[in-house]
């Protein structure tokens, strides 16, 4: 089975989710999505913003995981030279479309 979406929930007090509404909301009004785009998608896309602005801005160095995450994905030569079909292997284990 591929993994192309995954899901992701917290639970947050109403101050800290108001916080992250408006932030969600203005990262995807800066996208200049198109207008068809759902409601859903754009806050999927508008999160991502957020999350990136903040892996790009993060001034820690201790933090493990600062500045541009990088993706380890294990493909078979095969799948590469075809350009097109096959699967992929994240190295947290998800197999993506090779695609």
């Amino acid at each position: 089975m591929l993994a192309e979406r995954a899901r992701l929930e917290g639970t947050v007090d109403v101050v800290d989710a108001e916080i992250i509404d408006v932030a969600v909301r203005t990262a995807a009004e800066s996208l200049g999505l198109p207008p068809e785009t759902s409601a859903a998608e754009r806050r999927a896309r508008g999160l991502v913003a957020v999350a990136r602005h903040f892996l790009d801005h993060a001034s820690d160095p201790a933090a493990s995981r600062v500045g541009r995450p990088h993706v380890l994905v294990m493909v078979d030569l095969e799948v590469l030279d075809a350009r097109t079909g096959g699967t992929a292997t994240l190295a947290a284990g998800a197999v993506i479309s090779g695609d």
